[in-house]
């Protein structure tokens, strides 16, 4: 991904999915970034140990990611993860659970190990969880 991109502090919106994009993702992303989507690449490695914390929507679907999910403990504003079919490793860190996060998407991500209490915010009726085809107890 060319530098120049990860380093506009003035974007809101980065729509880069269903390219030939690969390699790993720059350490960081705009502070203001509001919307991040660079699903079905060929892009490989961990997520970036730190999100913009007014991160609203994040898609990294049909990736090849790997590594553990507690990077996102400071997006407290996302409201939309979809980060199925990777190669996550490890279990689900409670720190996913944000308050206005409805839509979490980590179906086929490889996940394991025993499953978190879901947090107390309340998932309205439009709210998806979907954790299906992983290997979580």
């Amino acid at each position: 991904m060319p530098p120049t991109i990860s380093a506009s502090i003035q974007l809101k919106v980065l729509v880069l999915a269903d390219n030939k994009i690969s390699g790993q993702l720059p350490r960081g992303f705009p502070e203001k970034l509001l919307h991040l989507d660079f699903s079905q690449n060929n892009i490989s490695g961990m997520l970036p140990a730190r999100m913009s914390a007014s991160l609203r929507y994040l898609s990294a679907s049909q990736n090849r990611m790997w590594g553990p999910l507690n990077c996102l403990e400071s997006t407290l504003e996302l409201e939309y993860l979809d980060l199925s079919m990777n190669n996550f490793s490890g279990g689900l860190p409670t720190s996913l659970f944000q308050p206005k996060l409805t839509s979490m998407l980590l179906q086929r991500s490889n996940l394991s190990g025993g499953f978190p209490p879901l947090a107390p915010y309340p998932y309205g009726p439009g709210s998806i969880i979907d954790l299906s085809h992983n290997f979580l107890t």
